[in-house]
């Protein structure tokens, strides 16, 4: 499986994946990736940052992002302001709610953390209680945080309306926990080398902040398509073409499937 910044392997192909070129270790094709992609990866960084200027926006912002780090990610052909604001545009109807509830979710979340850590510390007969609620709080931020991986890639990739595309993301969360975990400490760390400059000497704060205008949003969100990307395929993508083999695109063509449950748009 897919480990941190793509340690592991995936026998399973994806679209785009020459299944007869040589295998390279998973670590070294995401630094490869990155190497050749990184000027690209600026651009939608920067695209990114614009489109979420407005925080309402931020939904369709990370469909259109995750769009064009799925294509990188399996190494097809990307045309990155395009397929940026296609996915934008495309996803828009979905991608609008989806990003606020998040967003809302874990608001609320982080307020509730800080709400009983102030308990804790300043209502001893309720110290037990508060920190059984952080405890709980915490992992509902994680759980959500692992949905996220899983959710744009999703509806970027298949059309399924809200109820199965929050379904599929909450059982990929889980079943994919470990690398879910390692997936999160590598964005925990690729962030914390952008920030590092300003912590070691308060004059570099301006590097930091290019470094974040630069990659800030792109290569964290490389490293969740490239490690997640893969258990959409063996477990959503792979699994509905097998009963439907008369569906199956071309390496190169988006594979996208219809929720079995009806045939409307998604909503």
């Amino acid at each position: 499986m897919a480990g941190f910044l793509g340690i592991g392997d995936f026998t399973k192909e994806g679209p785009g994946v020459n299944k007869n070129g040589a295998k390279k270790k998973r670590f070294f094709a995401f630094w490869e990736i990155f190497w050749r992609k990184k000027g690209k990866l600026i651009l939608i960084n920067v695209l990114y940052l614009v489109c979420c200027l407005p925080l309402v926006t931020i939904g369709p912002a990370t469909a259109g992002l995750m769009l064009v780090l799925r294509n990188m990610a399996n190494e097809q052909p990307t045309f990155e302001s395009s397929d940026f604001f296609d996915g934008f545009r495309k996803n828009f109807k979905q991608a609008f709610p989806v990003g606020l509830l998040f967003t809302l979710l874990f608001a609320v979340d982080l307020f509730g953390v800080w709400f009983y850590s102030q308990m804790a510390a300043e209502r001893a007969e309720m110290k037990t209680l508060a920190m059984i609620a952080m405890i709980v709080l915490f992992g509902v931020f994680f759980i959500l945080l692992f949905m996220s991986f899983y959710v744009y890639l999703l509806m970027v990739t298949c059309n399924l309306k809200f109820k199965p595309l929050m379904k599929n993301a909450f059982i990929l969360s889980l079943v994919a926990l470990k690398t879910n975990i390692l997936t999160a400490l590598s964005m925990i760390g690729l962030l914390a080398l952008f920030l590092l400059p300003m912590f070691l000497y308060v004059s570099l704060y301006p590097l930091s902040v290019i470094l974040l205008v630069l990659y800030g949003a792109s290569l964290p969100g490389l490293a969740v398509a490239f490690n997640s990307y893969p258990y959409i395929t063996k477990y959503v993508t792979d699994p509905y073409y097998e009963e439907h083999a008369d569906e199956r695109k071309t390496p190169t063509e988006e594979a996208i499937f219809e929720d079995q449950t009806g045939k409307d748009e998604k909503n």
